[in-house]
């Protein structure tokens, strides 16, 4: 794999995060997500992150569940429910969500895929309500995909804390080396700091179904303590 080849979608996706304003990890880091929907795929997942450091996120866990489906050739929606765990507490149930995904091009039309993101969400035990949106972006050169999504969060309520719009994004870089295990790169960014590290991806057939996997070993960059030093992401994914 020539250097060249990873370096242009590298430095194109970059360039995405980069021009959308004062970007910078949302606390909470989620996973990146594709422009493609699979009409009538039902799909069960779970995904989270582990913080690791001497601050505030030292043995922090956000953890989430999800119930999916395409709904058409063009979009799937999803039920979220999002468990929290505090360093030094329990595990709560925090919130529930609807996820829903937009293709918006067909593979392979443009120079990239393009789709769109929305999300509603309804904390527990708070006059809390929060959307979250924006494009997302892939592009693919040979062997190498680059996917980036530029998002804008705003929460709403008398309990909320930030009732503005705050943007936020992610890039993921990933070599199609075989179905079962791709290597990848990963950064979140935020207007607290950013986080990025190693990634690897997976595909595999069970019974005609597809179990896909990820796990992500971030380091984090930041002048307070907004983002852990160390963030561990996993994800599991069954389709059928």
């Amino acid at each position: 794999m020539k250097l060249t080849r990873l370096s242009l979608p590298l430095c194109l996706s970059l360039g995405l995060l980069q021009s959308a304003a004062a970007m910078a990890v949302n606390g909470s880091v989620n996973m990146v997500f594709y422009p493609t929907v699979e009409e009538g795929e039902v799909e069960v997942e779970a995904r989270g992150w582990r913080g690791n450091d001497d601050g505030a996120f030292d043995g922090a866990e956000v953890d989430k569940f999800d119930l999916a489906y395409g709904v058409t050739s063009w979009w799937k929606t999803e039920l979220e429910f999002v468990v929290e765990k505090a360093p030094g507490e329990s595990r709560e149930w925090e919130a529930t969500a609807s996820e829903n995904f937009f293709q918006l091009s067909e593979q392979g039309e443009y120079f990239a895929d393009f789709g769109f993101f929305f999300e509603y969400e309804n904390v527990r035990d708070a006059d809390i309500h929060e959307v979250v949106f924006g494009p997302i972006i892939q592009m693919s050169f040979g062997d190498i995909v680059a996917t980036t999504n530029l998002f804008v969060e705003r929460e709403f309520g008398s309990d909320a804390e930030e009732k503005k719009f705050e943007p936020f994004g992610s890039l993921q870089v990933k070599y199609r080396l075989a179905k079962a295990f791709e290597p990848a790169v990963e950064l979140y960014m935020d207007e607290h700091g950013w986080i990025a590290g190693p990634a690897a991806l997976g595909e595999v057939k069970l019974a005609g179904n597809k179990l896909k996997w990820q796990l992500a070993y971030l380091l984090g960059n930041s002048n307070d303590d907004d983002v852990a030093d160390q963030t561990l992401r996993w994800a599991v994914e069954y389709e059928f």
